[in-house]
């Protein structure tokens, strides 16, 4: 896969330096700022619940800016959010709903990420 651009890396650092101000200085030691940041020097985006809202808002952004060539997350993306993909896949059909795996309803499918 082709990489950004070293402008485009550029500007994602500026963004993530400005990400890190909004941290504490115990949350900007965390492993996952390093991980998502460095991917998204190679325009990849993870967006999960378990990430810090932050990190969701940066790959949020870079996404939404077309800096993220590929995303991989979790059903947390589609939750209130207008961002249009050209290719969706799934990996399961399934998902944890709290009490156990369930099927995916067809309103599920319908609301991820579309063009």
């Amino acid at each position: 896969m082709k990489t950004l651009s070293q402008s485009l890396r550029s500007f994602i650092r500026s963004l993530d330096k400005e990400c890190l101000k909004r941290l504490s200085p115990q949350d900007r030691e965390l492993k996952q700022i390093e991980f998502v940041v460095e991917l998204a020097k190679m325009g990849i985006g993870i967006h999960h619940g378990g990430l810090l809202p932050l990190m969701k808002e940066m790959v949020e952004i870079l996404f939404q800016r077309g800096l993220v060539r590929v995303l991989v997350a979790t059903e947390t993306l589609a939750v209130g959010l207008n961002m249009p993909a050209r290719t969706v896949v799934f990996v399961d059909i399934k998902k944890h709903d709290g009490e156990g795996l369930r099927v995916l309803r067809a309103a599920e499918y319908t609301q991820v990420p579309k063009v």
